[in-house]
């Protein structure tokens, strides 16, 4: 989705009224029995319906179907907590080719007011259900915001969204992360040619970021490292924005993380991470990466994370900032 299109359906979406708010600690909506209110560019051409024999995991799904090109999208308007994360998800599916499919919100306040916009989300849409997945912290002033659904459809097409889900979700203070000073380490081959620093002029929200740079034509990646205490059988959630120029287009820009014992020694297992290209975080980019860490096998003796903020090779000189890194543990464990 271009980015200008998409704001400014934000923009102009905030005067618009969503529906009925629901509670603060958890929402939930699986599109069996109603549509939320919905908004479009004025020249697109577009249909809302209940589609009642698609969905994820039983039939009811919240259907755009447009027959000209353009950004469409349902909207709702829920109450919740001031100063708090929350976790916002989404299952959606699309069979027509080149459709993205995003979450975006909006801060409407005390007043019920529109005040800004809180940022986005954006995948493109599979013939296959997926999970599209946003964190947010509200303001201190914040208990209305308003969920946008939306998409943008480059020829005519059909864009399904299910299961939509709003938590409360309770980060470890301790480690978030608002890159005010620099307190991560670093490791980089020994062929590179980089920098790691604080940014005090660049950041998100605010000023104070996690700056690396490759210095000239580099053939070795490096990364931002931090380690962070875990325990087998629960999950865990990492997020962080990512900001890009100058590096080359592919290059690759991710977070990860490999288990460790309580002694910080290497487990040597399989390990997940999420990454994006360059050109895909020209403007700040969400990463979000949730596991389950097994509590069997030599996964039980996992009981470190080494949190990695990494970035790939590139053929010319360029940064990447690192900003707003979140860590949260859902607290129910294995069966």
């Amino acid at each position: 989705m271009k980015k200008t299109i998409f704001f400014a359906a934000l923009m102009a979406a905030s005067t618009m009224f969503g529906a009925d708010a629901g509670a603060a600690t958890e929402i939930k909506d699986d599109f069996t029995a109603k549509i939320w209110s919905y908004w479009n560019v004025a020249k697109v051409k577009v249909k809302y319906s209940l589609n009642k024999t698609e969905g994820s995991g039983a039939p009811g799904a919240a259907q755009i179907t447009t027959s000209t090109p353009g950004s469409a999208m349902f909207l709702k308007r829920f109450t919740v907590q001031p100063s708090t994360l929350y976790q916002v998800e989404v299952m959606v599916k699309s069979a027509t080719p080149d459709v993205t499919a995003s979450i975006g919100l909006q801060d409407f306040g005390m007043a019920k007011k529109f005040v800004k916009v809180i940022g986005s989300h954006a995948t493109k849409a599979t013939p296959e259900w997926q999970k599209l997945v946003y964190f947010f912290r509200t303001g201190p002033k914040t208990e209305t915001v308003q969920v946008l659904l939306g998409s943008d459809c480059p020829n005519p097409a059909t864009l399904l969204f299910d299961d939509f889900k709003m938590t409360k979700v309770d980060g470890i203070e301790e480690f978030l992360d608002s890159f005010a000073a620099n307190t991560w380490g670093n490791w980089k081959g020994a062929k590179a040619k980089m920098k790691f620093s604080h940014d005090a002029a660049v950041g998100k929200k605010a000023p104070g970021s996690l700056k690396i740079e490759h210095l000239a034509n580099s053939a070795s990646s490096g990364c931002a490292t931090k380690h962070i205490p875990v325990v087998p059988g629960k999950t865990y959630t990492l997020t962080v924005f990512a900001k890009t120029k100058g590096l080359d287009p592919k290059t690759k820009i991710s977070l990860s993380f490999q288990a460790q014992t309580k002694d910080l020694k290497f487990l040597g297992l399989a390990i997940p991470s999420r990454s994006y290209n360059a050109e895909e975080c020209s403007d700040w980019k969400q990463i979000v990466l949730t596991y389950k860490i097994p509590n069997t096998g030599r996964w039980a003796n996992c009981r470190t994370l080494l949190v990695t903020l990494g970035l790939g090779t590139s053929k010319v000189p360029g940064t990447v900032w690192f900003d707003d890194f979140e860590f949260f543990v859902e607290e129910a464990e294995e069966e």
